[in-house]
């Protein structure tokens, strides 16, 4: 990791060609007594202490434009990431100052989970000691908030908990998510046949309906995130007979769930899941043939995986 780092550094500061591709994200214009994008570039890599990475760059499109106004200089920073798109101004009387802005606003808009609040803090300190007045636009971006977003996915999976065997599974999950933690409200459905022992042609058909909510706390590494979940599962488990005259029963399934999953971005705002699950089972649904004896009993350990595709908004 730092070396491919440090070649980024070396590339996109001496390479003019690496140079107009890699900032194809990023557009700078303001006066000749501005600092040149190049300032802004090195400013970015000492507030995230790293080259962004090709998939942080991916993640960010953003514009700054600066103007000469009576009192010095106008800043317009325009920035669209997975979490949305927004757009500000700032006035300082010296250029270097909304430089400085659009560096960290790029860094925290990369890497939140960074060392850019310690970086900021560190600045204003420095500032404070050497007697200097704190611009009001450097002040307001230093205070770093954890940017927020909903999230809708919709994925499929394997079911080895209320389910025998390996079951196919349908997952529907929306989510909230704020700087490192994360909400998810989810529905799943999962169906499978269960065989007897005795009889090969006698058993039941199991029906799986579930709601889920979840809570996370998430890691992150460059653009990837990997939430760690705790959650509670509630539904209810139908098994029909098949073979026998068999009465339709429906049971309460209820479970404790805890699993990592990884978040990797496809676009700016659709991103790739996956998710394992251990599955701790509190209400344990239980199945029986009264000709035959027992059929099934769910575990009260057991695990589960998915892939899913989530959609960000705004």
């Amino acid at each position: 990791m730092l070396v491919c780092s440090y070649l980024l550094i070396v590339g996109l500061f001496t390479t003019r060609a690496a140079h107009a591709q890699e900032q194809a994200w990023f557009q700078w214009r303001a006066p000749a007594s501005c600092p040149a994008e190049e300032h802004v570039l090195r400013e970015l890599v000492r507030w995230m202490g790293h080259a962004p990475t090709s998939a942080e760059v991916r993640l960010v499109q953003a514009r700054g434009e600066v103007e000469r106004t009576a009192n010095g200089y106008k800043l317009t920073f325009s920035l669209r990431t997975s979490s949305g798109e927004m757009q500000e101004q700032h006035e300082s009387p010296e250029c270097v100052t909304l430089a400085d802005v659009v560096a960290l606003k790029l860094g925290v808009a990369m890497d939140p989970a960074g060392i850019v609040s310690v970086e900021a803090g560190s600045a204003r300190e420095r500032e404070v000691e050497a007697g200097e007045q704190i611009p009001e636009a450097y002040a307001e971006t230093s205070r770093v908030r954890a940017p927020r977003a909903w999230g809708a996915r919709v994925g499929l999976g394997l079911e080895l908990s209320a389910l025998p065997r390996l079951a196919p599974l349908a997952d529907l999950t929306t989510a909230r998510a704020r700087g490192l933690w994360r909400g998810e409200l989810g529905l799943r459905f999962g169906s499978t046949k269960v065989r007897h022992a005795r009889r090969d042609d006698a058993g039941a058909r199991l029906d799986l309906m579930a709601l889920d909510v979840r809570g996370c706390a998430v890691a992150r590494l460059a653009a990837w995130a990997m939430p760690f979940c705790l959650g509670f599962e509630l539904g209810m488990l139908r098994g029909r007979g098949f073979g026998v005259i068999a009465e339709t029963s429906n049971q309460w399934w209820q479970a404790v769930t805890f699993g990592p999953a990884l978040h990797v971005p496809l676009r700016p705002k659709l991103l790739l899941v996956t998710a394992l699950e251990s599955v701790f089972t509190l209400a344990r649904p239980s199945y029986r043939i009264e000709s035959l004896g027992p059929l099934y009993r769910a575990p009260l350990l057991s695990a589960r995986g998915l892939v899913a595709i989530e959609r960000r908004w705004p």
